[in-house]
């Protein structure tokens, strides 16, 4: 990896919903005169000392004590010319590569242990950065700034461990009523702990003690609240308790044995000699405080519980019985891994890269289930990952490149296994199982142990293969499919997607519609299309949803060939539908052409539907009200694509209401010059009514979708038997609702209160007031 790769500024990272959460992005390039500044021979030194720094220990070639030998002596050679260029690369590598924190420093404790002055300069560095990072609730690099400090003490460069229990005194002192604040301090006090507990142990043990006694306090209410939403847990079976009340309970046992384990890769034991004549520096933790209990956003930037998930127990395969490894140190493992698919979210294959070459003691392929457990536990959180299902995909590709022999098959593993728990498994993760489970497959030739799955057991396991076929039609030809299976799922196919053009057969309409294809064919003008539907007397016959049906329908047979074609078609006739669409029954129609139309082709009819809803030819109430029609309604069970739908024209409005407030901040404030010209105020008002009125518009359809969800279930008993015999379809349905609701939790959770009292429906009533307490503990 190039050295530049990690040059960062404060913006542009994220945290695990997608928000800034340390600002630390692409780098800003050097000024020019910067550069003709400084001499070749300089540049090109600056740039080697950099790449050495960033790629430490990435080879495993040579011993770990030359490397860090090396990069300490060349650092110490240029220290006074590149001395800022040093540091800045030295902290943006302690942040982002957060699996060789006790590598650095230990260079930097050599390197103070030859000149006092440069350990003071780490201090100072250090103290400015960990400022910034509580001042900003910069999630991550809060974490990894003070593993680093906490290793600075074994190093020599701080003095003594007491500055240490001050700073988790600070940590732990947070009253803040959220729980997702509270877990996240505590987590950063038992994440470092493993890097600094032997030391505490050893200078002060009653005061280690205390702690304990403190995070033991903060672990039960914790797990207390977390047991009180078991919608948290991916699979249903799995134990009860909190990932966090878990990694307490590993650290008490490590604390109990003395804090033995070689996943902790601890470079300074290799140079006492070195270290010990080393002069110790003073940290005054004095001007460090937390963040703010509401951030100037309003975001809430930490992170919600992580949970327990485990698809090997009870395995019993020779290379994992025989790498000696203990549960108290695979929390230790999991969580390098967790941060490191954190930091590469860009990039899977230097994920794999580093992951390869982690250093823990153990051979790569000997923890490649705790990887694959890491990966699906965040491809499957709830309310939703934080990145999206192809880094999953990516990364499982790339993993099985770097292991070929034993990757693919602990996916192939832990797929069965997921396969068999899909009864006990959260109904939002079976749906995001068969995005990556497809993706996955379409990279291998969609080759997989078919015939093992010719008699699904459930219903349930029926929906789970099917989905995955119809999300794998997607990714290829279907014919390919069909040879690919065994006659026995042959029936669990989607039905070839084609498009179906019902004006074939002859009828008033059909006479119409040949007339509309032509114009269409022919490239006729918009206008012109538009006066021939006022003037022909066949057209104006027909009832406004027939019109509405000729149109859209021939619209898209003119686009069916490729999506290109489509953009060109509405481009050219969209202001024609525009013109038809003279009441709400005009617009569901649009829908209903659409959904006929692409009938055996749900991921055109998903495109279709977001193309239609950003030309403004349909809406989100019209979306919402076909998602719980009762067809739909009566066949979740048997697919997903609707919700997907649903929550991708939630994605669209948003995206539309948050554009309007980005045009009304581009434009001048008014309020705050006064030369502005009649013009700019009318300009101002006019975006400010926009950009209100779309937020106000997305909030209303949020609401549209509660009420739609309360009627569905008023109305469950008047369904068909055939959906009632389907026992599991309340869970389902409250399963998708909850979903949409958790996912778009910003502009739901203000309103809870009320939208309590839209609904009648107890099951409603139930579902709303427990996602409120969830939004309220945790977001």
């Amino acid at each position: 990896t190039n050295s530049m790769s990690f040059r960062y500024d404060r913006r542009d990272r994220r945290d695990h919903r997608g928000r800034n959460y340390d600002n630390r992005g692409p780098p800003r390039r050097r000024s020019s005169d910067y550069n003709r500044r400084q001499s070749s021979d300089e540049r090109r030194g600056r740039s080697q000392l950099e790449d050495n720094i960033v790629t430490i220990i990435d080879q495993g070639a040579t011993s770990l004590d030359r490397e860090i030998k090396d990069l300490s002596k060349a650092i110490e050679e240029d220290y006074h010319m590149l001395k800022d260029n040093i540091f800045d690369m030295m902290f943006q590598c302690i942040i982002c590569l957060p699996n060789k924190t006790t590598v650095y420093a230990t260079v930097v404790g050599l390197l103070n242990a030859k000149n006092n002055s440069i350990g003071s300069e780490v201090i100072h560095k250090l103290n400015d950065e960990l400022r910034s990072a509580l001042k900003l609730a910069e999630t991550q690099s809060i974490k990894f700034l003070v593993r680093f400090l906490a290793c600075l003490v074994h190093v020599g460069i701080i003095s003594g461990s007491g500055v240490i229990f001050e700073l988790f005194d600070l940590l732990l002192s947070d009253s803040n009523g959220n729980q997702s604040r509270t877990d996240y301090f505590t987590s950063v006090v038992l994440y470092t702990l493993p890097y600094i507990g032997k030391k505490l142990q050893e200078d002060d043990e009653n005061r280690l003690n205390d702690l304990f006694n403190t995070l033991e306090g903060r672990i039960n209410a914790s797990n207390d609240a977390y047991i009180s939403f078991p919608i948290l847990k991916i699979l249903k079976d799995a134990p009860d308790d909190s990932y966090l009340y878990e990694v307490f309970k590993a650290l008490k046992e490590q604390k109990d044995s003395g804090w033995d384990g070689r996943v902790i890769l601890k470079p300074w034991t290799l140079f006492e000699e070195e270290l010990k004549g080393a002069q110790g520096h003073n940290y005054n933790i004095g001007d460090l405080s937390l963040p703010q209990d509401i951030l100037p956003n309003g975001e809430n930037p930490y992170p919600t519980p992580v949970p327990v998930f485990r698809l090997f127990e009870g395995e019993k395969i020779g290379i994992w019985e025989s790498r000696n490894f203990s549960e108290k140190e695979r929390y230790i493992l999991e969580e390098l891994i967790r941060d490191l698919l954190y930091h590469f979210e860009g990039s899977p294959r230097d994920c794999t890269r580093y992951l390869v070459n982690l250093r823990v003691g153990l051979n790569f392929e000997e923890v490649l289930d705790i990887v694959a457990e890491v990966i699906f536990s965040e491809l499957l959180k709830i309310p939703k990952s934080r990145v999206g299902t192809t880094f999953y995909v990516n990364m499982t590709i790339e993993l099985c490149r770097a292991s070929k022999k034993v990757m693919p098959g602990i996916l192939a593993k832990a797929v069965i296994n997921m396969y068999e728990r899909l009864p006990h498994m959260d109904n939002s993760c079976v749906s995001v199982l068969t995005d990556w489970f497809s993706t996955y497959l379409s990279n291998f030739e969609f080759k997989w142990i078919w015939k093992a799955w010719t008699i699904p057991p459930t219903a349930l396991h029926s929906f789970f293969i099917s989905e995955t076929l119809l999300k794998c039609v997607r990714l290829s030809y279907w014919d390919r499919l069909e040879k690919v299976l065994p006659d026995e799922l042959h029936k669990l196919l989607p039905l070839q997607p084609v498009p179906y053009f019902k004006y074939r057969e002859l009828s008033e309409e059909s006479l119409v519609a040949r007339s509309v294809a032509e114009l269409f064919t022919k490239r006729s003008e918009g206008i012109d299309v538009i006066e021939w539907t006022k003037n022909t007397q066949e057209f104006v016959d027909l009832s406004p949803i027939s019109k509405v049906d000729v149109v859209v329908t021939c619209l898209l047979q003119l686009g069916s060939k490729s999506f290109s074609h489509l953009m060109k078609a509405m481009e050219r006739y969209t202001d024609v539908v525009k013109t038809l669409l003279v009441n709400d029954e005009t617009k569901k129609q649009v829908i209903e052409s659409i959904v006929s139309f692409w009938k055996t082709h749900p991921q055109n009819i998903e495109i279709v539907f977001n193309k239609f809803q950003t030309a403004q030819l349909i809406g989100m109430k019209e979306i919402t009200e076909w998602v719980f029609n009762k067809e739909n309604l009566q066949n979740v069970h048997k697919y997903y694509f609707p919700w997907k739908i649903l929550q991708k024209s939630i994605d669209k409005s948003l995206s539309l209401a948050k554009l309007g407030l980005l045009k009304l901040k581009e434009l001048p404030d008014p309020s705050m010059r006064h030369s502005a010209t009649p013009e700019e105020i009318e300009a101002h008002q006019k975006a400010t009514e926009v950009s209100e009125k779309l937020f106000h518009d997305h909030r209303e359809h949020l609401r549209g979708i509660i009420t739609s969800f309360d009627v569905a279930l008023n109305k469950y008993e008047d369904f068909d038997e055939g959906l009632s015999q389907f026992e599991d379809w309340l869970d389902l349905i409250t399963s998708r609702f909850n979903s949409i609701l958790l996912r778009n939790f910003e502009y739901y959770k203000p309103e809870l209160e009320r939208l309590l009292e839209d609904v009648s429906n107890p099951k409603s009533k139930e579902t709303i007031s427990n996602a409120q307490q969830l939004l309220d503990t945790y977001f």
